[in-house]
């Protein structure tokens, strides 16, 4: 299924996350990253100059086993998104997207037989709430009663923390 907003997630879901999210950390610094990618295909659409966003992203999906592709350009200039969408369906097992419109995200998942994952877009940008909400429950040993202050513009990380308020 498509990950576009913390709202896809049920409490349940998201804890279940962050618990794999810990396995994989430790994984990860013992070097036994598990192969559950090895058969798949990912395609990685990436708008702007986010490279530590980019290289997250790919080191990860590489280190788990999978073949992971870069596609160049933006989405919604050439071509239109429904075309591209039908293609990626026949190329690739999963998108993982930053772009600068959610709207043109949220077309390609609508268009997609295959999973998609939000990497960031101007309204949110749900996957680094839930690598803060993992570090802050590490660090409290829990998420219950959490309070956070957002002090700054109306940014698309301020959106996922409203977000990830209603979440938790």
């Amino acid at each position: 299924s498509d990950f576009l907003n913390l709202n896809d997630l049920s409490y349940t879901e998201l804890l279940n996350v962050l618990d794999r999210a810990d396995v994989l950390q430790q994984r990860w610094r013992d070097n036994q990253m598990p192969q559950s990618l090895r058969t798949k295909r990912i395609g990685m659409w990436f708008w702007g100059q986010g490279f530590r966003n980019r290289t997250a992203f790919e080191i990860g999906a590489r280190a788990m086993g999978a073949d992971v592709v870069y596609i160049p350009g933006e989405l919604a200039v050439h071509e239109p998104i429904e075309d591209v969408s039908h293609y990626l369906d026949n190329w690739f097992s999963m998108l993982v997207i930053r772009c600068r419109h959610y709207e043109d995200l949220k077309r390609v998942a609508e268009d997609s037989k295959i999973p998609v994952v939000n990497a960031r877009t101007n309204l949110n940008r749900p996957c680094e709430i839930l690598g803060d909400l993992q570090f802050i429950r590490n660090k409290r040993r829990s998420l219950d009663n959490l309070r956070v202050v957002f002090v700054g513009d109306v940014t698309n990380l301020c959106m996922s923390w409203i977000e990830a308020a209603k979440a938790i």
